[in-house]
């Protein structure tokens, strides 16, 4: 499967004045939504097909969270022991 890159709309530094139009700066948010919708598709896809085998231990949104080592889906909480185990608690 080809992806494309969506072009950048400010080359250079983030405070240089957009050259872009109205027009295309709808357009460029228009395929960017699709690009994240269709991503995110693919990506809930490959986490279904995923064992989730190997766990890790992440600080996700404010709360210790259990996910996949391979796929980075969220599977659970941390336990306290699970939590002291990966250094965030003594």
């Amino acid at each position: 499967m080809e992806e494309t890159v969506t072009e950048v709309p400010n080359q250079g530094s983030p405070i240089t004045e957009n050259k872009m139009n109205n027009e295309e700066t709808n357009k460029l948010a228009i395929n960017l939504v699709d690009d994240i919708k269709r991503l995110h598709s693919r990506l809930e896809e490959v986490q279904d097909s995923c064992l989730h085998k190997e766990t890790q231990i992440e600080f996700i949104n404010g709360t210790l969270q259990k996910s996949c080592k391979y796929c980075y889906k969220v599977v659970g909480y941390a336990t306290q022991d699970e939590a002291k185990a990966a250094g965030y608690i003594n």
